[in-house]
């Protein structure tokens, strides 16, 4: 409700380019920004949900407000679905620790006070969902199609919120086989796998389609671009099986990353510099502590049932994919405050 101009330095550059998608798809022009070329450089999910505004508002003022207010209400939610999602096995204390944590933590709260037009929230709420609803469906045994059926649609729907998140359905097929296997055998883990699988298919298989149709690439044009400069860096440094490469990535792995989250978290203090000078020892030690407790959290949540099925175990996962991913192909010095 504050002046236009305040609001719409808030978007990110990105999210005119969704709100120019949306405004040419509501006005039935196709997915184009300049009304000219083609694009598919977004992630879909998030620009649908903006179409509708363009349907029902003309004024260009308001719409930026509709779209910021969606968003708003969608940041609002991630913190209440994250504690639903962990509350099963977390308990009420540990739920809404983790919740406050998440929603508290300077340098997320920046991020979801600040209506940036992106589809970070609706990734991140979609995310919770997806683990609360797996949690719940596969620590109690469920072995029915259409169940499954909408579990792999859930999936789908965190794939088209952003690409990243065909590593959490990575995540969840390992899970999930795991736990099929061990409570039924191969057929059942079999069975669940397919349901999954399909399901996820229905919902994100069209436009991935769409995109290997239209522009020769399951991924849209954005994410290939940082495909290529991580494969410039590559090639800069020998290609990648070479010497300068392996260096380069491991010093990703076990520096510059875990340094750059850990000064994030306490940036601006009197930690901060001592902290990033560590260098490649520092980094290891935050990895080793950081393994070391998520090692504890796990044995803890063992007791209260199979890993497999567990909420926090699928998130651990995916995080773990998600780190291994970037360190050993897609991370660049170029983006490192965007890629946290």
């Amino acid at each position: 409700f504050g002046p236009e101009e305040r609001l719409a330095f808030l978007f990110y550059d990105d999210a005119y380019y969704y709100l120019g998608v949306a405004r040419h798809l509501a006005a039935a022009a196709g997915s184009t920004f300049d009304g000219i070329n083609p694009t598919n450089g977004y992630h879909p999910l998030w620009c649908w949900l903006l179409v509708p505004v363009f349907l029902f508002v003309d004024n260009p003022d308001l719409a930026v407000r509709a779209a910021a207010m969606r968003w708003f209400l969608l940041a609002a939610a991630v913190p209440w679905a994250i504690w639903w999602a962990l509350r099963r096995r977390t308990g009420p204390v540990g739920s809404v620790t983790a919740a406050a944590l998440f929603a508290l933590h300077p340098f997320v709260a920046l991020g979801l006070a600040r209506p940036n037009g992106l589809e970070t929230p609706l990734y991140a709420l979609l995310i919770a969902l997806f683990v609360g609803v797996y949690e719940r469906m596969v620590g109690r045994g469920e072995r029915r199609w259409p169940p499954l059926l909408l579990l792999g649609m859930l999936l789908g729907l965190v794939i088209l919120a952003r690409m990243d998140g065909g590593l959490l359905a990575v995540a969840a097929a390992v899970l999930l086989v795991v736990h099929g296997w061990r409570s039924g055998g191969a057929r059942v883990a079999a069975t669940r796998l397919a349901a999954l699988v399909l399901g996820a298919v229905v919902i994100a298989g069209p436009s991935l389609g769409w995109n290997v149709l239209r522009f020769g690439h399951p991924m849209p044009v954005s994410g290939r671009m940082v495909s290529l400069g991580a494969e410039r860096e590559r090639a800069e440094l020998g290609g990648p099986l070479s010497l300068g490469n392996a260096r380069r990535r491991i010093g990703y792995g076990l520096e510059k990353i875990p340094l750059r989250f850990a000064s994030t978290v306490v940036e601006n203090t009197a930690l901060a510099r001592p902290l990033w000078k560590s260098g490649k020892a520092g980094g290891t030690l935050l990895l080793l502590a950081t393994a070391a407790m998520l090692a504890v959290a796990l044995r803890q949540r063992r007791r209260r049932g199979a890993l497999s099925s567990d909420a926090f175990a699928l998130l651990l996962l995916f995080g773990v994919l998600h780190y291994g991913a970037y360190v050993s192909w897609l991370w660049t010095g170029g983006e490192e405050r965007y890629r946290l």
